[in-house]
């Protein structure tokens, strides 16, 4: 059996785009729990990068596209939360759920203003961790997780940015914020 040149071009090609990376199709499970976040439905889309954890699109004028984009691990570890699968690993998945609900800060706030952002997505997390249902102490545990990520983000982020007061965050070598 001989198979010419073109036919296969034209395979290779048909299979690029429709490879995942390739994809602009949208999460469902993803896209309903930003769009409870912004307020208006948004399309979240998980994709391979190596930058970003995720990000937003401001257009010119300075609205946003109502599209966010996360990197394919972010969505497997914020989909296990939101299916309310065993927490296997409170760093990725706090930092999941924090850049989910970060990325829809952006269009809730039509903002780029990174530090406003961080700031207004931190002092609301409990409330999102709170309705993921799960016990207490893995509620405690994840927001706990979340302050520490939030803690190592460069400046642009976190400037003026202090977890709510009481809050003793340890992460066994030094404490972070005794507020």
């Amino acid at each position: 059996m001989r198979i010419s040149l073109k036919w296969l071009v034209l395979v290779f090609i048909a299979l690029l785009a429709y490879a995942p990376w390739a994809s602009k199709a949208s999460d469902s499970i993803l896209s309903d729990y930003a769009s409870t976040i912004v307020g208006q439905a948004v399309e979240v889309h998980c994709i391979y990068m190596t930058e970003n954890e995720g990000y937003t699109q401001p257009m010119s004028d300075g609205s946003f596209e109502y599209d966010i984009w996360l990197k394919k691990g972010v969505c497997r570890n914020i989909k296990n939360l939101l299916l309310h699968k065993p927490i296997y690993n409170y760093g990725a998945q706090s930092w999941a759920l924090t850049t989910i609900i970060h990325e829809s800060y952006h269009i809730k706030l039509l903002s780029t203003d990174e530090s406003l952002v961080e700031c207004t997505a931190m002092r609301n997390i409990w409330g999102y961790i709170v309705k993921l249902d799960y016990t207490p102490r893995d509620n405690k545990r994840l927001y706990e997780t979340a302050w520490i990520g939030h803690s190592y983000l460069p400046e642009e982020y976190t400037k003026g940015c202090k977890p709510p007061s009481g809050l003793l965050i340890e992460t066994g070598l030094e404490v972070i914020y005794e507020a």
